[in-house]
């Protein structure tokens, strides 16, 4: 449920600064891409603002969240209401063979992808460094170097939305 909330964050405030910059595209995709990119490297570089500041609280992460639910109410439900037209196009108006075919791989794909994400971690850059990193800067409030771990000390935009997480 998190991260459906973050990814229409990210997508409804990279939509926006999109449209206040009056950058149009050309196609859905196209849209999504880069708004869902520009939208969760707002959020990272916030996240990482915050632990630059010393305020990784999760009070205030959650605030933060709040506000720009806030902020964007709008244009989430815009977005939320074009999503869901969307949808009832494709299943209601087009609904074809193809389409039957697509959803059964789509739903396939989903549950594999929820398979993995229920696992716990095994690989050496999640046990290493991506998981420990965000768990000391919450710890201490704070983005802060690190001795042992090498690679935590180079917080980059996945560390951030691993640390929001």
């Amino acid at each position: 449920m998190l991260l459906l909330i973050l990814s229409l964050l990210a997508y409804t405030s990279g939509l926006w600064l999109f449209s206040i910059c009056r950058v149009e595209f050309n196609s859905l995709q196209e849209k999504l891409v880069f708004c869902i990119g520009l939208g969760f490297g707002v959020l990272s570089y916030l996240i990482m603002g915050l632990g630059f500041l010393g305020l990784l609280e999760p009070k205030i992460a959650l605030g933060l969240i709040f506000g720009l639910i806030v902020l964007l109410f709008k244009d989430l439900l815009k977005v939320i209401n074009e999503t869901l037209n969307g949808l009832r196009t494709l299943f209601f108006k087009q609904f074809n063979g193809m389409a039957v075919v697509l959803l059964f791989f789509l739903f396939i794909t989903c549950g594999l992808c929820l398979l993995q994400g229920l696992c716990p971690p095994y690989d050496w850059d999640d046990l290493a460094y991506h998981l420990p990193g965000p768990k000391l800067f919450m710890e201490h409030h704070r983005i802060f170097h690190i001795q042992d771990i090498a690679m935590a000390n180079l917080p980059a935009n996945i560390g951030m939305l691993y640390l929001l997480g």
